[in-house]
């Protein structure tokens, strides 16, 4: 699938596909902590939500949903790119959360 691609795109390609995801996984749990003001639940839910993804039936998913396909499809940037926006969307959420409860 990458035998054509140079190596140095690859590694950056690898590199913005694992910053997607951490900004997504990095949001839940901002959000479920100002929600919950719990921070346990927070990392436990994004825990919970990251052991969810990576399982086979998730996997299956339209690429938009499926986080975790860079290296496996070619169309893998369409789930970084929604890991982005949805990461992006609940931090906003989660600072709303945060001046509610001031």
């Amino acid at each position: 699938m990458y035998d054509s691609q140079n190596a140095g795109a690859m590694c950056i390609q690898a590199i913005l596909s694992i910053e997607a995801v951490m900004i997504l996984f990095g949001a839940i749990s901002f959000f479920i902590v100002n929600l919950s003001s719990n921070l346990g639940v927070g990392i436990g839910s994004g825990i919970f939500v990251w052991m969810i993804m990576i399982s086979t039936a998730l996997s299956k998913t339209t690429a938009w949903f499926n986080f975790f396909a860079y290296g496996v499809r070619d169309d893998w940037f369409k789930g970084a790119i929604t890991a982005v926006i949805v990461g992006t969307v609940l931090f906003i959420a989660g600072t709303i959360v945060v001046d509610k409860n001031k």
